[in-house]
């Protein structure tokens, strides 16, 4: 049986631009529409600086969709000691699949010391990391914060916490991503966000393998066929969909399935 698992996805709407269908109910409809068995979330509310309210819809995510809606808290180096003291209290709820850090949207670089309290939490406990990255940009200068590069810094500094860097590494700096992957074996990619270049996957595959490759759609930002349409049409034998599609998340997180 193909198991789907989608490791970056959205709950709630979003202030910068329309989000239709950001509802669990939603949410819930697509995931049942392409056969995804489970998501991992993060909230908008979380991200845009309401950690607890993120905390709380998060949960009732969990429970709306009887465990198929997972979360990622999320790490605000603004809100440091609100947002630590959240992620804490929760790394043993059902709900909890990890941290979600984004350095772009609390405009702190990745390589700030300020995020060095979730990586040695991370470490502690052995949670995942997922990471918002992108490239550096002149338009939008904030997303230089998320350039893959920054990330090395904690990345060898704690080689057992496994991090997913989100969109591997955006339009035109994948290849930093893959530098990364390559580098160390702490490191996954997802594959959500709008870089749909022509043979991504292909490019990806050929350079690190398979194994530390994961779907993600970014929905409701995005949706789901996208990312799957591309997957499926990359030149890749049956083994490498399935491990992209769903099982290298299966395995890093212990999915039941």
């Amino acid at each position: 049986m193909l198991h789907i698992v989608d490791a970056h996805i959205h709950i709630g709407p979003w202030s910068r631009f329309y989000t239709p269908c950001s509802s669990v109910d939603s949410i819930i409809s697509m995931m049942d529409r392409f056969g995804i068995q489970y998501a991992f979330a993060s909230h908008s509310i979380g991200l845009a600086g309401m950690p607890e309210l993120g905390r709380n819809l998060s949960e009732q995510a969990f429970a709306q969709s009887k465990g198929r809606i997972l979360s990622y808290l999320v790490f605000d180096p603004m809100q440091l000691a609100e947002s630590m003291r959240i992620i804490e209290a929760n790394v043993s709820a059902p709900f909890f699949a990890g941290i979600k850090i984004h350095p772009t949207q609390h405009n702190c670089s990745a390589d700030d010391e300020r995020y060095r309290p979730v990586w040695e939490l991370a470490h502690q406990k052995g949670l995942v990391l997922l990471a918002h990255t992108w490239d550096r940009s002149s338009y939008h200068p904030e997303q230089n914060n998320s350039h893959p590069d920054l990330f090395e810094k904690y990345i060898s500094s704690y080689p057992d916490t496994r991090i997913i860097l989100g969109h591997a590494g955006g339009h035109y700096s994948a290849s930093r991503a893959v530098r990364l992957v390559k580098k160390y074996n702490n490191v996954w990619v997802d594959i959500s966000g709008d870089s749909y270049a022509l043979g991504r996957i292909d490019y990806l595959v050929s350079e690190m393998g398979s194994k530390r490759v994961l779907f993600g759609s970014d929905m409701p930002w995005a949706e789901p066929e996208h990312a799957i349409g591309e997957i499926l049409a990359a030149n890749l034998n049956s083994e490498q969909c399935e491990d992209i599609l769903g099982l290298n998340a299966v395995r890093l997180f212990n999915l039941p399935v």
